[in-house]
């Protein structure tokens, strides 16, 4: 969740993206990554429930959100608590933790 494995490619500890400044989509060589790899992820899932790759350009602000969380720093204290580490093997093996620290972290107060 912590776009980890897309951060460790670009030697980055934060994922970066940009925006138009009079708004817009976000944008940005992480962004094009993110979106290009989303699809291929989506439809390795082999599941009933899956329905194969989705337009993640009509899921980008749910996206962002998520983003910001997993950025956020009540999401990285949960993280700690959980005993989670910040790397893409982590979130791989700790896959539903990491969706519970994030459902958690959006979780209205």
């Amino acid at each position: 969740m912590r776009s980890a494995s897309l951060c460790e490619a670009c030697r980055s500890q934060k994922f970066r993206f940009s925006r138009p400044t009079d708004g817009g989509p976000p944008y940005g060589p992480m962004w094009r990554a993110l979106t290009a790899a989303l699809p291929v992820a989506e439809s390795r899932i082999d599941t009933a429930l899956a329905r194969g790759p989705r337009s993640v350009s009509e899921h980008a602000e749910t996206i962002v959100d998520i983003l910001r969380t997993a950025r956020s720093k009540q999401f990285n204290e949960l993280c700690r608590q959980l005993n989670l580490g910040p790397s893409s093997k982590d979130v791989a093996e700790h896959p539903a933790t990491f969706r519970y620290a994030v459902s958690l972290t959006r979780r209205p107060r």
